[in-house]
C-alpha cells in the first residue's frame, strides 16, 4: 500500500513522520516526509516510497533466487542419476567378481581333468597309441 510510509532510504530508520503543510491557500494542504533520525524528506508518500533502484534490485534478486532453485534441482537430480550410475557400476564390478571367481574354478577344473600324475594313464604310455589293427580279409594289418 503506498500510504505506509517504507524505512528511509539513506539511514535506514522507520523514524518517519507525515507531515501535512498550507501551500498557497488554507484550503489547500501539502504533505512531506521527514526522517526523525537524519533529517531526509520528501514532498510526497509517493515521491518517499520510490525507490526505482532498490525495485530493480529486488525484481533481479528474486528472478535470481527463482533461478538457483532451478539449478538447485537440477542438481539434486544430477545427484541422484549419478548415484544410481554408481550403484549400477557397484553391481557390475560385482559380476565382474564373481565371473572372475567362476572362471578361476573352472581353470582349477580343466587343470584337474588334463594334469599328469606320476604313474600316467595306461593310453600315454603306449607308443603307438595311434595306430590300430584291422582284419582285412582274414589278415592282420597295421594301418
Amino acid at each position: 500500500m503506498m500510504d505506509e510510509l517504507k524505512a528511509c532510504p539513506f539511514c535506514g530508520s522507520s523514524n518517519t513522520t507525515l507531515d501535512y503543510y498550507e501551500i498557497s491557500c488554507p484550503q489547500e494542504l501539502g504533505t512531506i516526509v521527514v526522517c526523525n533520525d537524519c533529517g531526509a524528506s520528501a514532498k510526497s508518500i509517493v515521491d518517499w516510497n520510490t525507490r526505482p533502484i532498490e525495485d530493480a534490485l529486488n525484481a533481479r534478486i528474486a528472478e535470481l533466487e527463482a533461478e538457483n532453485d532451478i539449478l538447485k534441482d537440477h542438481l539434486r537430480e544430477a545427484k541422484n542419476i549419478l548415484i544410481d550410475k554408481n550403484l549400477q557400476i557397484d553391481s557390475l564390478y560385482e559380476e565382474g567378481y564373481k565371473l572372475q571367481q567362476r572362471i578361476a574354478e573352472l581353470e582349477a577344473e580343466i587343470d584337474q581333468l588334463t594334469a599328469h600324475s606320476d604313474i600316467e594313464r595306461q593310453d600315454d604310455k603306449s607308443p603307438n597309441d595311434t595306430q590300430t589293427s584291422t582284419i582285412v580279409y582274414g589278415k592282420e594289418r597295421e594301418e
